[in-house]
């Protein structure tokens, strides 16, 4: 068996990435989702959720806010050397709309519920409870000794000393 992450992790750790490092396949494959509607409005919840365990398991620093701001550092001359080589000749990319289509998606979707903040609180404070974002228990079945968050939590429980 050949195991496979669903679109959705796909996708809300490439907005994470957008969010972070803000590479030019980020910015474009994200606007195709959007462009492409690969997920419809009944799933934007389950999407946000997904984007905030990938944000809380994937940074050093959690985004809290979800900040879109390094999404302005993408400049054209970065745009031509990583993303036209692999896009078709026809492909019409227009960088300033597609960089202020991103931040407006993100901006929308990545509106907390008191429960959603709850989550990355106690990570942040090396308590893992997912619980706070999912209700689904296949999903918490799946995300209950998930490698990265365990990893994290034993981080924040290590004592840190000077001579390690």
């Amino acid at each position: 068996m050949v195991r496979t992450l669903e679109p959705m992790e796909i996708f809300a750790a490439k907005a994470n990435a957008l969010m972070s490092r803000a590479a030019a396949r980020d910015l474009y494959d994200f606007n195709n989702m959007i462009y492409f509607g690969l997920f419809d409005e009944s799933e934007y919840e389950l999407f946000r959720k997904c984007i905030i365990f990938y944000a809380s398991i994937s940074a050093e620093q959690i985004n809290k806010t979800f900040d879109t701001s390094a999404i302005d550092r993408l400049n054209f001359s970065k745009i031509r050397r990583d993303l036209f080589p692999v896009l078709r000749k026809r492909d019409n990319f227009h960088l300033e709309e597609r960089k202020m289509e991103a931040k407006k998606f993100i901006k929308e979707l990545m509106v907390l519920t008191p429960e959603e903040a709850e989550y990355l609180d106690a990570f942040e404070t090396g308590e893992y409870r997912p619980e706070l974002l999912f209700s689904d228990n296949q999903i918490l079945r799946n995300i209950a000794e998930h490698p990265m968050a365990v990893w994290k939590m034993r981080l924040e429980q290590e004592p840190t000393t000077i001579f390690g």
